[in-house]
């Protein structure tokens, strides 16, 4: 373990990779062997074959499992989309409330050193995720490449301290757009020699071209895995302390005409990869569908923290309850509810069950259910959506300020 000077409390490790569905790992069952590493962590550890996003997409994913409570009910279910060629200083941008308490800080609160190493721009310091971590980089839209060097400096910390620590990394790839990675073994001389693949360019697509985008994907996850490990290596990871890897929400590759993610709410985009390692932890394949922000307290609890009451612990069997995601995309807010195999997603459309033991592609509506949807409106009763804070681009607060600008609605739930 990194930090031998304090048995009693174990280093934490959060590894998130993004946009990594659970059915392209090997560790789920996945022809190709993308995730070698994932599955020997996950010997000897939790493996949760149903864990359900909060969202099909980082900020409010991310947000749930941080902060142990429903993203929408912390203003952290909305964002504009973040181009390459935008300022992040020119856009309005929800943040994590203050009032809120990160997973870091209750660590720090606990005498752990706190560190974070990120690559995604929704997570900059700005928007409010440094909270609680005593060193946060950010590296934007970053591949690998350039996290090895921050995590090689943090090993330095981490490996020579006198306290526990905790380490969070998030992995921009499997992000698109979708690269050839080199060494990969299923890799075609085409795949190499063409241009990387993006959703956008995938739709209406040839089936061969989608099939391409797969292989990259599948080649980005590989290099993902194979970057965890050595990184782990690196960081002094023992078989005495915590591990939590997970992913922040999944992909579609024309699943219902659907490529990309942040578009709906169905199985390809909010299932992922959950595996938790502690000695208090009971290894096994956990069949009951669990949520990322079950994950807030579980880990908490294999660091010997007491935060009862926070949420549930799923370091040991579990009895199915339900879960819920949400999605907003513009004006529109879809929800989900998901008990056992029963799934339902509420749009303004109307409503759709999904029955996930005989039809896991999600290829068969069924009639809605009335427990699923009184369970859903009792959510939205007890935990409504809120507005949150805001971070504004000085342009933008500016014109607020005058009068030219309303300020951004409040998603309205169903």
């Amino acid at each position: 373990m990194g930090c031998a000077s304090a048995p009693s409390r174990p280093d934490v490790f959060l590894f998130t990779v993004d946009t990594l569905r659970a059915d392209r790992t090997s560790t789920y069952g996945h022809t190709r062997s993308t995730t070698p590493f994932l599955s020997e962590l996950a010997e000897g550890s939790a493996v949760f074959e149903q864990c359900q996003a909060p969202s099909s997409w980082t900020v409010p994913s991310l947000a749930s499992l941080h902060t142990g409570q429903h993203a929408w009910t912390i203003g952290m279910h909305d964002a504009p989309s973040l181009h390459v060629d935008q300022r992040l200083e020119q856009v309005d941008h929800p943040a994590l409330p203050e009032s809120t308490t990160t997973l870091a800080e209750r660590l720090s609160a606990e005498g752990y050193a706190t560190h974070a190493v990120v690559s995604n721009r929704h997570l900059v310091k700005r928007f409010g995720w440094a909270q609680g971590f005593d060193t946060y980089r950010s590296v934007g839209w970053a591949p690998v490449d350039e996290v090895d060097p921050l995590v090689q400096e943090l090993a330095e910390s981490v490996r020579g301290s006198t306290q526990p620590s905790f380490v969070w990394i998030h992995l921009f790839d499997p992000h698109d757009p979708y690269f050839a990675v080199p060494g990969t073994p299923w890799l075609t001389e085409g795949d190499h020699a063409a241009s990387p693949g993006t959703p956008g360019e995938l739709v209406g697509a040839e089936p061969e071209a989608v099939e391409r985008a797969l292989r990259l994907y599948d080649g980005e996850i590989r290099d993902a895995d194979s970057w965890l490990r050595r990184a782990s290596e690196v960081l002094g990871v023992g078989d005495d302390d915590v591990v939590l890897f997970a992913s922040d929400h999944g992909e579609a590759f024309g699943e219902r005409g659907h490529f990309g993610h942040r578009r709906a709410l169905y199985q390809e985009s909010i299932r992922v990869p959950c595996v938790l390692r502690a000695p208090s932890v009971t290894a096994r394949r956990e069949p009951a569908p669990v949520g990322l922000r079950d994950m807030h307290q579980s880990l908490l609890a294999a660091a010997g923290v007491d935060v009862s009451g926070l949420g549930r612990d799923v370091r040991r069997e579990v009895a199915p309850v339900p879960v819920f995601s949400q999605l907003v995309r513009g004006s529109h807010t879809s929800w989900a509810v998901r008990d056992g195999n029963q799934k339902q997603i509420r749009t303004a459309a109307g409503e759709q069950r999904f029955d996930l033991a005989a039809d896991p592609g999600e290829r068969t509506a069924l009639a809605p259910n009335a427990a699923l949807s009184s369970a859903l409106d009792a959510l939205i009763r007890s935990d409504p959506p809120a507005e949150g804070e805001r971070v504004l681009g000085p342009k933008t607060a500016e014109l607020e300020a005058l009068g030219y600008v309303d300020p951004a609605p409040k998603p309205s739930a169903p």
